[in-house]
């Protein structure tokens, strides 16, 4: 596993052997979309919902096809390949990087109340 992160453009990269998945804001959108729900719908599914391995599919779904057209990868990712890219990875460490991918960057601050509405 080759972990690169850009927190100042807020994308994540995990390059494994011969695949990878880059999360970022283009990641999200393509989950979102091919999950038919929102992220945080998504998210809620993988904690509660019976379906949670479906749901973290989508999750890497995004990442895949982000990391494919990042590097100028022609074939697109099936979400039958992601699955399959999790089971060669193992789920305890797709775990790490689901977990590793949703943290706020370290150089990030909260934003600041402002008291407006």
């Amino acid at each position: 596993l080759i972990h690169t992160s850009n927190k100042r453009r807020n994308y994540m990269i995990f390059d494994f052997d011969g695949f990878g998945f880059k999360f970022g804001m283009y990641a999200t959108a393509v989950s979102q979309k091919s999950a038919g729900v929102s992220l945080a719908d998504l998210f809620k599914q993988m904690t509660v919902d019976s379906d949670y391995q479906m749901a973290l599919i989508h999750y890497f779904y995004g990442a895949a096809v982000s990391y494919n057209e990042s590097k100028g990868i022609k074939e697109k990712p099936t979400l039958d390949k992601v699955g399959d890219l999790i089971e060669k990875i193992g789920l305890e460490e797709a775990l790490r990087v689901f977990n590793e991918s949703i943290q706020m960057p370290k150089n990030s601050e909260a934003p600041k109340e402002t008291g407006q509405m």
